[in-house]
């Protein structure tokens, strides 16, 4: 006679024993997405550091920031496929370690060139961070508990990176940039070792056996000939651009001119857009469909995101009120989940992962085009450079307009 009771209590301890490992995995992944975007914003902290260190302009420093995006997207579109036909336990270790000795590169150079390489290869490595993430919630929790764990993750994520912006400034005025990116290095170099000892593939994985290029060939096709993913893509990139044009390079000098604030004080008020961003992604997300269509969520985040622009440029001398649409910017800057769930629902469900990738790199690709370009034009039009983000911002609401519903495939 079969023993219920004593199969159930097995079946318990072995659910038990999956989701003590799927937390672990998720939270791996969760640190190293927070890990990779503070690097990814820190050069707002480091701007006038890199100039002196570099010997650079503005210009160029645009560049050395934007440098991360181009590994970052580079990798995008093909993260899930190395997972599922690799395994994600080889991937993340090459990813970690990519980024680790980029960092190690670009703290120890003097060469500008050698610095550009370092940030090149940290966002290398960083670009498989969030899509790690999700892949291991999806993985270890099933559809049922996927998005409470992004969500958690995301919002973990920003909350971490408000802290350090906060945080580091007071780190690099008294210790310098290097010696506060070699402490950021030994936190590196140890999440490494975790990394190696302790990182597990999902369970039921197998190494794909079907040859993997025609395969991708065909899913790309699909994709880049479905519109709403390029619409949300966009929408997204314009969305982003409050972290990856604003926040992450250009709003503390921006701050320090148009306010006349010192170095840390402005490093403080922008602490509050990722702050306002960990909280505006699981918020917004959930309010999506729930009580709004995302096509009006969508037209009323990107015109209201488009106000609270103009407001922080044109606050005179009001900190609070500054400080408020600072924050509102980050919040309603995490309205970009929805544009992630218009490049997913757009597509059938097995290019999914391809349709992510790609909307994910449209929305990086604003960083590279924009952090040079303001660091261009600052010299002639100084803190008026900052128009081109309302104006990017603009591109959200258009994407809004021109936007079709359609169902779900």
């Amino acid at each position: 006679m079969v023993d219920h009771r004593s199969l159930h209590a097995k079946n318990r301890r072995a659910f038990i024993i999956i989701m003590k490992k799927g937390i672990t995995m998720w939270a791996m992944m969760a640190f190293f997405s927070f890990f990779q975007f503070f690097m990814q914003i820190s050069g707002n902290l480091m701007e006038s550091a890199w100039q002196n260190a570099f010997h650079i302009n503005q210009t160029m420093v645009g560049f050395l920031s934007s440098s991360f995006f181009y590994g970052y997207i580079l990798v995008q579109i093909p993260a899930g496929f190395f997972f599922d036909a690799i395994g994600m336990k080889k991937v993340i270790r090459i990813a970690v370690s990519l980024f680790v000795f980029g960092m190690i590169l670009l703290t120890a150079t003097s060469s500008i060139y050698c610095g550009l390489l370092g940030r090149l290869m940290m966002g290398s490595g960083a670009g498989f961070a969030f899509i790690a993430m999700v892949y291991s919630a999806a993985s270890w929790f099933g559809p049922a508990l996927l998005t409470a764990f992004v969500g958690m993750g995301e919002m973990l994520s920003m909350l971490l990176t408000a802290g350090a912006q906060a945080g580091t400034p007071i780190l690099i005025l008294h210790y310098g940039w290097r010696m506060v990116l070699s402490g950021f290095i030994l936190m590196g170099l140890i999440f490494l070792i975790l990394v190696f000892r302790f990182l597990e593939n999902p369970p039921h994985h197998q190494k794909c056996t079907t040859k993997i290029w025609p395969l991708f060939k065909s899913h790309w096709q699909t994709v880049v000939k479905t519109p709403n993913v390029w619409i949300a893509g966009l929408y997204c990139c314009g969305l982003f651009s409050v972290i990856t044009v604003f926040a992450s390079l250009w709003a503390n000098p921006y701050l320090q001119l148009r306010y006349h604030l010192d170095y840390l004080s402005a490093s403080h008020f922008i602490a509050w857009v990722p702050l306002g961003f960990g909280l505006g992604c699981p918020i917004l997300g959930a309010i999506n469909e729930r009580f709004i269509s995302h096509k009006r969520l969508m037209i009323l985040q990107a015109a209201l995101l488009f106000c609270f622009s103009l407001v922080m440029m044109y606050a005179g001398t009001h900190l609070f009120l500054l400080g408020l649409s600072l924050f509102c910017m980050g919040f309603l800057g995490g309205g970009n989940v929805i544009g992630f769930y218009i490049a997913e629902r757009s597509v059938a469900p097995d290019v999914r992962g391809i349709a992510i990738g790609l909307c994910n790199a449209i929305t990086i690709f604003g960083a590279i085009v924009f952090q040079p370009l303001i660091g261009l034009l600052w010299p002639h039009f100084g803190v008026h450079t900052m128009l081109v983000f309302p104006g990017l911002l603009l591109l959200s609401c258009v994407m809004t307009l021109i936007y079709k519903n359609k169902p779900t495939l």
